[in-house]
This record gives structure tokens, sequence and C-alpha cells, in this order.
């Protein structure tokens, strides 16, 4: 697993994924539900490029549901400094650096 942390401003996609609260029956799905926020949110998100935009769309398109990558990603934030880190597996990669250049602009 390759591990990233960022501090990066607010914005409403990285606020939507950060109000994701974790479930007592499920904690580690709200780490997935945050994931597959960012993706949609940063595929719409009028500064990401296209090439960027790709690698998002084709995640999206491997990805049925949510609850797919649990155990493959794992996100923590801090809700009022909006620390966003996330530890992806190998074949995440692609997709974990596009979503952390893109909150981090």
């Amino acid at each position: 697993m390759a591990l990233s942390t960022s501090i990066v401003p607010s914005d409403t996609v990285v606020q939507q994924a950060a109000a994701i609260e974790p479930t007592p029956s499920e904690p580690f799905l709200s780490s997935a539900r945050a994931w597959c926020v960012l993706v949609r949110g940063l595929y719409h998100h009028p500064k990401v490029d296209e090439q960027t935009k790709q690698v998002l769309l084709e995640h999206a398109r491997n990805i049925t549901c949510c609850e797919l990558l649990a155990g493959k990603v794992l996100h923590f934030n801090d809700h009022n400094q909006f620390v966003v880190q996330f530890s992806v597996s190998p074949d995440l990669h692609a997709v974990g650096t596009a979503i952390i250049a893109e909150i981090g602009r």
C-alpha cells in the first residue's frame, strides 16, 4: 500500500468527501465512499485537466460500487484543516496520484 498525505485548500468536493462519517456497523466503508465522492466530484470539476479526467473515468468504469474498494482505500481526515490522507493498493496508484494532484491545486 502506498501512503500519501496532502494538506489542501477547502473545496466543495473535498468538503463532501470529508463529511462522510463512518457507521458503527461498517467503520471502514466510509473510506471507500469518500474515495468515490472524490473520483466523481473531481471528474466533473472545471479545474481538472482532460488527462486526469481520463484516469478518473477509467477507474470509475471499473468500479461498479464503492463497496468494491473496501480494504483498498483507507482515509483519515481532520474536518477543520482538510488534511486528506489516503493509503491505496498498487492497482489504484494512478487514480490516487490524480486525486492528490487535483485536490492540492
